[in-house]
């Protein structure tokens, strides 16, 4: 039988705890190499990870979780879990009524996972709000929060629309070439279809342009380096394929609205909330 988990519980050690509006926000913390038995949740729940890594069983599915994770489980779906050597970093939200009915009628009898570069984008916005005790911080994390779900809720009955295959591979060079310069028609010729075509199957499938993803795609790469620890700023910015470290910093202050000695220095306070900074 698994353990039932009610009143908006979650297995692992709380860090952090806020009633954001009518959400419930819990910022958990997950051991190495931690497994959780089977286990339900007596109410609807979202999860985004914020760092680390885990799979997840469910009755008939199993998934690979890590950074920008979003799990959205609007049944009482019992499920186990085994975390990475390096644990996990999760928000876990418990939903009210209220939240599940402006989600809309769902049909889901299973947790839906989905990984976006917004969820990413998403998620490290709200690692640099997680420690701040505000008015305002408290209604970051609920905007921000809703958005997650409304585009979670979203994804779920969307996958029978399946994206070409050749657009995966398009992804999968931005991702891998962020140093070069490479041109919407460069882009276009490796994928063998027209630009233009490109051009709109890529904002249909993403939401953004490539050049906007591309952006994007760039700055969470650097993000995620500064917040490992990686040191110099301007060999990192050359890496992620910005003119210099100045534009590196600009853009990551105009995406995320933080340096990256901020980013660095809140990264610190995550891992270690007793350290000195």
């Amino acid at each position: 039988m698994p353990t039932v988990l009610t009143d908006g519980q979650f297995l692992g050690r709380a860090l952090w705890r806020s009633q954001c509006g009518d959400l419930g926000v819990t910022l958990t913390r997950y051991g190495a190499a931690e497994k959780l038995p089977d286990h339900r949740h007596d109410r609807p729940y979202f999860c985004l990870v914020l760092g680390g890594a885990f799979r997840e069983w469910s009755p008939s599915h199993e998934e690979g979780c890590r950074f920008g994770t979003a799990i959205l489980n609007l049944s009482d779906a019992p499920h186990r879990d085994l975390f990475s050597s390096d644990g996990a970093l999760c928000l876990n939200v418990d939903l009210s009524e209220d939240v599940v009915r402006q989600l809309g009628p769902s049909s889901h009898v299973e947790p839906a996972y989905h990984r976006t570069l917004a969820t990413c984008t998403r998620a490290h916005t709200l690692k640099g709000k997680l420690n701040r005790d505000s008015d305002l911080a408290t209604l970051i994390i609920h905007s921000i929060v809703l958005d997650l779900l409304a585009d979670a809720a979203r994804s779920a009955p969307s996958r029978g629309a399946r994206a070409p295959l050749w657009l995966a591979q398009a992804e999968a060079i931005l991702g891998g070439r962020l140093a070069e310069r490479l041109t919407l028609r460069d882009l276009a010729h490796e994928v063998d279809v027209h630009a233009a075509h490109l051009a709109r199957t890529f904002r249909k499938h993403y939401g953004m342009s490539v050049g906007e993803y591309r952006r994007h795609l760039r700055a969470a790469r650097a993000r995620q380096a500064i917040e490992s620890g990686h040191r110099s700023l301007s060999h990192l910015a050359q890496a992620c394929g910005f003119a210099d470290q100045s534009h590196m910093t600009r853009t990551l202050r105009q995406i995320y609205g933080e340096t990256p000695s901020t980013l660095r220095r809140k990264a610190r306070r995550i891992a270690d909330p007793n350290a000195q900074l």
